[in-house]
């Protein structure tokens, strides 16, 4: 893993105190990644997104979920420039991950399809049908529906909590 947390720490991120990283800004390759509590993982993709990427990103997420349970994804696709078939066959990897919504933005009619590709093999290849994939235009679109997921989240897992 050559992934480093802003502000120059290095070594694994296993290794790191959890709440080291909430808020910061990290680095996976050529890619910008952010992890806001409780479950939010955000990236900025910037060129091809290769395994060794994608095994890291696996590491960060494991931790939102240790903590919320869940994770939401962020993603701008703005400068991304595919997914080899390697990265996609690596995606199987992230059964354990209990994503619950994907919001993505700067994609473009090309990048959507093949980005929509991505995810329903990820979740046929995981078997999770918990999690629904919408694009969006801006990135403060895609967020304003990352609440609202959250909310109804929330407010199913107390339902849950609750029973009448």
């Amino acid at each position: 893993m050559n992934g480093r947390a802003s502000g120059g720490e290095a070594g694994p991120p296993e290794t790191r105190e959890q709440s080291g990283i909430r808020g910061r800004v990290l680095r996976i390759g050529p890619h910008t990644v952010k992890l806001e509590p409780p479950d939010l993982f955000g990236m900025v993709l910037d060129g091809l997104l290769l395994p060794e990427h994608v095994e890291e990103t696996y590491v960060y997420q494991r931790i939102l979920a240790a903590d919320s349970g869940r994770v939401l994804l962020l993603i701008d696709l703005a400068q991304a420039m595919g997914l080899p078939a390697e990265t996609r066959r690596m995606m199987k990897n992230a059964g354990d991950l209990p994503y619950r919504g994907i919001a993505i933005h700067g994609a473009n009619f090309k990048k959507r399809v093949l980005g929509n590709m991505a995810v329903m093999a990820m979740n046929l290849l995981t078997g999770n049908q918990e999690c629904p994939v919408r694009f969006f235009a801006t990135e403060a679109e895609a967020r304003r529906w990352i609440i609202v997921r959250r909310a109804v989240l929330v407010q199913a897992r107390s339902r849950v909590a609750t029973p009448r």
